[in-house]
Protein backbone atom coordinates (compact mmCIF):
# COMPACT_ATOMS: atom_id res chain seq x y z
CA UNK A 1 0.00 0.00 0.00
CA UNK A 2 1.36 3.29 -0.69
CA UNK A 3 1.03 5.72 2.92
CA UNK A 4 4.19 7.92 2.07
CA UNK A 5 7.06 9.11 -0.02
CA UNK A 6 9.01 6.07 0.29
CA UNK A 7 6.05 3.96 -1.10
CA UNK A 8 5.88 6.14 -3.67
CA UNK A 9 9.51 5.82 -4.88
CA UNK A 10 9.52 1.81 -4.66
CA UNK A 11 6.41 1.73 -6.68
CA UNK A 12 8.25 3.81 -9.58
CA UNK A 13 11.61 1.62 -8.63
CA UNK A 14 9.45 -1.39 -9.09
CA UNK A 15 8.19 -0.71 -12.27
CA UNK A 16 11.50 0.93 -14.13
CA UNK A 17 13.09 -2.41 -12.51
CA UNK A 18 10.49 -4.19 -15.11
CA UNK A 19 8.82 -5.86 -11.31
CA UNK A 20 5.53 -4.49 -12.35
CA UNK A 21 3.92 -4.07 -15.97
CA UNK A 22 2.04 -0.74 -16.58
CA UNK A 23 0.90 1.80 -13.55
CA UNK A 24 -1.37 5.06 -14.51
CA UNK A 25 -0.37 7.64 -12.15
CA UNK A 26 -2.71 10.50 -13.98
CA UNK A 27 -4.45 11.10 -16.83
CA UNK A 28 -1.69 12.12 -18.55
CA UNK A 29 0.92 9.88 -17.26
CA UNK A 30 1.18 6.09 -17.92
CA UNK A 31 4.44 4.28 -17.28
CA UNK A 32 5.40 0.98 -18.25
CA UNK A 33 8.50 -1.05 -18.12
CA UNK A 34 7.50 -3.67 -21.15
CA UNK A 35 6.46 -2.43 -24.92
CA UNK A 36 2.51 -1.75 -24.68
CA UNK A 37 0.77 -2.26 -28.38
CA UNK A 38 -1.50 0.41 -29.93
CA UNK A 39 -4.04 -2.58 -29.61
CA UNK A 40 -3.76 -4.43 -26.60
CA UNK A 41 -5.73 -4.93 -23.67
CA UNK A 42 -3.24 -3.70 -21.99
CA UNK A 43 -3.44 -0.40 -23.41
CA UNK A 44 -7.83 -0.15 -23.59
CA UNK A 45 -7.13 -0.77 -19.43
CA UNK A 46 -4.80 1.60 -18.86
CA UNK A 47 -7.15 4.35 -21.07
CA UNK A 48 -9.71 3.51 -18.58
CA UNK A 49 -8.00 4.99 -16.13
CA UNK A 50 -7.06 8.23 -18.24
CA UNK A 51 -10.99 8.10 -18.06
CA UNK A 52 -11.20 7.93 -14.17
CA UNK A 53 -8.55 9.97 -13.81
CA UNK A 54 -10.36 12.89 -16.11
CA UNK A 55 -13.47 12.34 -13.98
CA UNK A 56 -11.95 12.44 -10.72
CA UNK A 57 -9.01 15.01 -11.24
CA UNK A 58 -7.08 15.32 -8.38
CA UNK A 59 -9.24 13.08 -6.67
CA UNK A 60 -8.04 9.87 -8.67
CA UNK A 61 -4.79 8.70 -6.69
CA UNK A 62 -6.21 9.01 -3.44
CA UNK A 63 -9.55 7.32 -4.30
CA UNK A 64 -7.39 4.25 -5.63
CA UNK A 65 -5.48 3.87 -2.57
CA UNK A 66 -8.03 4.51 -0.56
CA UNK A 67 -9.93 2.03 -2.06
CA UNK A 68 -7.24 -0.13 -2.36
CA UNK A 69 -7.09 -0.26 1.67
CA UNK A 70 -11.01 -0.84 2.00
CA UNK A 71 -10.36 -4.40 -0.69
CA UNK A 72 -7.50 -5.33 1.74
CA UNK A 73 -9.60 -4.60 4.73
CA UNK A 74 -12.60 -6.53 3.75
CA UNK A 75 -10.32 -9.58 2.01
CA UNK A 76 -8.40 -10.10 5.68
CA UNK A 77 -11.91 -10.06 7.38
CA UNK A 78 -13.37 -12.78 5.33
CA UNK A 79 -10.00 -15.05 6.06
CA UNK A 80 -8.19 -14.05 2.76
CA UNK A 81 -5.25 -12.81 2.16
CA UNK A 82 -4.74 -9.41 0.85
CA UNK A 83 -2.12 -10.26 -1.43
CA UNK A 84 -1.12 -7.48 -4.11
CA UNK A 85 -2.83 -9.85 -6.65
CA UNK A 86 -5.78 -10.44 -4.86
CA UNK A 87 -6.40 -6.54 -3.94
CA UNK A 88 -5.71 -5.72 -7.81
CA UNK A 89 -8.45 -8.13 -8.88
CA UNK A 90 -11.38 -6.64 -6.58
CA UNK A 91 -10.26 -3.22 -6.64
CA UNK A 92 -13.49 -1.43 -8.02
CA UNK A 93 -10.84 1.20 -10.52
CA UNK A 94 -9.45 -1.86 -11.56
CA UNK A 95 -12.72 -3.61 -12.71
CA UNK A 96 -14.52 -0.60 -13.80
CA UNK A 97 -11.25 0.25 -16.03
CA UNK A 98 -11.66 -4.08 -17.13
CA UNK A 99 -15.46 -2.85 -18.07
CA UNK A 100 -14.63 0.73 -19.54
CA UNK A 101 -12.04 -1.22 -22.29
CA UNK A 102 -14.83 -4.21 -22.49
CA UNK A 103 -12.31 -6.85 -21.28
CA UNK A 104 -13.76 -9.65 -18.79
CA UNK A 105 -14.25 -7.46 -15.33
CA UNK A 106 -11.39 -9.76 -13.46
CA UNK A 107 -9.13 -9.47 -16.59
CA UNK A 108 -5.29 -9.10 -15.10
CA UNK A 109 -3.05 -8.24 -17.74
CA UNK A 110 -1.81 -11.48 -18.93
CA UNK A 111 -4.87 -13.08 -18.71
CA UNK A 112 -6.75 -13.44 -22.23
CA UNK A 113 -9.86 -10.72 -22.16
Amino acid sequence: MINNAADWKRLLSEVIAGERGTVTLHALLIISATTVRPDSPLLRHEQGHVEQANELGAAYLPTYIRQRGEVSGALQAIGIPGTDRNVYKLHPMEVDANRRASLSLLWHGNATP
